[in-house]
């Protein structure tokens, strides 16, 4: 989803490329924390991990990004839409 390579991970997170590794083959679990760190580093980057609802499974999206309003709109425009100025 970020387009990350398992060393940019790794690095992001400040663990050994290996670490990242034996958890993608579930060789590791009982060390919370590194996964935490795991975690956390790709929610920073705007990934959202999703929970089981009903009869559907966890999942992970990507935070949707909103457009940075420059000046609020204070007229209408030539076709009557709001003149909004983004970055």
């Amino acid at each position: 989803m970020l387009d990350w390579s398992l060393e940019q991970l790794a690095e992001k997170v400040g663990v050994s490329p290996s670490t990242v590794r034996d958890y993608e083959k579930e060789r590791r679990g009982s060390e919370i924390g590194d996964l935490m760190a795991i975690c956390r580093s790709l929610e920073n980057e705007g990934v959202i991990f999703t929970p089981s609802e009903n009869d559907l499974g966890p999942g992970v999206r990507l935070a949707g990004r909103r457009p940075n309003v420059l000046r609020w709109p204070v007229k209408l425009g030539r076709w009557g839409g709001l003149m909004i100025s983004v970055q």
